[in-house]
């Protein structure tokens, strides 16, 4: 990645890590975790499948962002700028299509786990006619209301992923 010293595997790491730590933040408020799994006991999915899925859609976002800056400004942006982009910027591309979060991605080498997701969210951001778009508009929907939350919570509505770390003193490192 020119200019910014880290590869896009660095940037893809830490695109997980910034997923993983806004539902950590989340979920502890317990009743705002258990209506969450709620939201995906209603999708007719697994729980943990929808959780995984919906974290690696997150990531995604955060990524494809990343990619767009080195298209618009030249520059990728790092793990570091990443968690300056407020969690209302994330949310606001929730709209964007989802095989477009793809681009860029062959530069990553995934985990099976996480290789698996992203290739069910592919199938899913491919699939006209079946239940993909009501999935993948779900799980966005989860996600959505996830940042409304943490916002009204810090009453704060730049929130990004660098205030959350002040509040995330224990959480586990991954």
């Amino acid at each position: 990645m020119p200019d910014s010293g880290e590869t896009p595997q660095d940037v893809w790491e830490a695109c997980v890590r910034h997923s993983d730590l806004v539902f950590w933040i989340h979920d502890q408020v317990w009743y705002q975790r258990d209506r969450r799994m709620d939201a995906y006991r209603s999708l007719e999915l697994a729980v943990p499948t929808a959780d995984a899925l919906t974290r690696t859609l997150v990531a995604l976002r955060w990524y494809a962002l990343s990619n767009d800056a080195a298209v618009g400004a030249g520059r990728y942006l790092t793990g570091d700028d990443l968690a300056w982009v407020p969690l209302e910027d994330i949310r606001a591309r929730m709209r964007r299509p989802v095989h477009e979060l793809f681009a860029g991605l062959e530069a990553v080498a995934l985990g099976p786990a996480e290789g698996h997701w992203v290739n069910v969210l592919r199938l899913f951001s491919y699939d006209q006619e079946g239940r993909g778009p009501f999935f993948l508009a779900r799980i966005s929907g989860v996600f959505t209301t996830v940042v409304q939350r943490l916002v009204d919570r810090y009453r704060n509505p730049g929130l990004n992923v660098r205030d959350l770390r002040v509040f995330a003193w224990d959480y586990p490192p991954r």
